[in-house]
């Protein structure tokens, strides 16, 4: 049963209830193993800073986004373990350190190169136009310029919708991973794909209603995003366990005869008996 959007957070929302410490402060720790070290090589960089400075800098930036992968992996656990009633632990948010970080890192590499290949004609746009510039090859007329800036726009408004659909495509890789991480990569890309088949506009509009809640975390100064934090990714486990049909098989468990499902006024005339 594809369930909606509101019906979706309204679960997350019931299985944070009472819940939210442990989540909370395993995202506030996982952002500070990463921020932290971050600001740490950020503060020493000044306009004077050379090339070795610069590239320390990025290449510890790129080494903390790879450990803030794997720690996202730990937040993921927590999520589901919570939204299936099963025991969860704060150190949970190392569990992807214990189970084959490698193949969370080369994942998260492959679907960022995915995503990045519809870039490319106008990243390739630009830097001809650079290129064709500095070099002075060719006079750089009005008529040229507009032309570049025009394909540089068209190629760019289209790369990135492509890049934005084949990342809700593959928006459950890291899940099915985490479900089974005997699974090879291509293989779980693939699974991904063929879950997201039909859902991926529903998956699209679930994201979308956090905006508003976005819009409210930076009013409050980020304070708010320790509520929005759990929430999104504990609608993003619903939302997985759901296209799974983990949730139809979890509610036939609990009624087995469907009377909910026949009896809409169910819960009510139960608890009045």
């Amino acid at each position: 049963m594809k369930r909606k959007s509101a019906e979706i957070k309204r679960i997350a929302r019931e299985n944070l209830t009472g819940h939210y410490g442990l989540p909370m402060g395993a995202m506030v720790v996982s952002q500070l193993i990463v921020t932290l070290p971050t600001m740490f090589f950020s503060w020493n960089l000044t306009p004077y800073s050379g090339k070795m400075e610069w590239a320390i800098y990025y290449v510890a930036a790129f080494v903390l986004a790879l450990l803030g992968v794997v720690l996202n992996i730990g937040i993921l656990q927590i999520a589901l373990r919570m939204g299936r009633k099963q025991p969860y632990k704060f150190t949970d948010m190392f569990y992807g350190f214990n189970h084959h970080p490698d193949k969370y890192i080369l994942a998260y590499l492959l679907f960022m190169v995915v995503v990045l290949i519809p870039m490319l004609p106008a990243i390739a746009v630009s830097v001809g136009m650079y290129v064709t510039a500095i070099s002075g090859s060719m006079k750089i007329t009005e008529g040229i310029f507009i032309g570049y800036v025009v394909a540089m726009c068209v190629l760019g408004i289209g790369g990135e919708v492509i890049a934005f659909i084949l990342s809700l495509k593959y928006s459950m890789l890291f899940l099915i991973l985490l479900e089974d991480n005997t699974k090879g990569i291509r293989q779980a890309m693939g699974e991904s794909k063929a879950l997201m088949q039909g859902n991926k506009g529903r998956y699209f509009y679930i994201m979308l209603s956090f905006l508003g809640w976005s819009f409210l975390g930076l009013l409050s100064f980020g304070i708010g995003f320790l509520w929005i934090g759990p929430y999104y990714t504990q609608t993003q486990v619903t939302f997985y366990r759901d296209i799974t049909g983990e949730l139809d098989r979890t509610e036939n468990r609990t009624d087995p005869y469907g009377t909910k499902q026949q009896n809409p006024q169910y819960s009510t005339w139960s608890a009045s008996v």
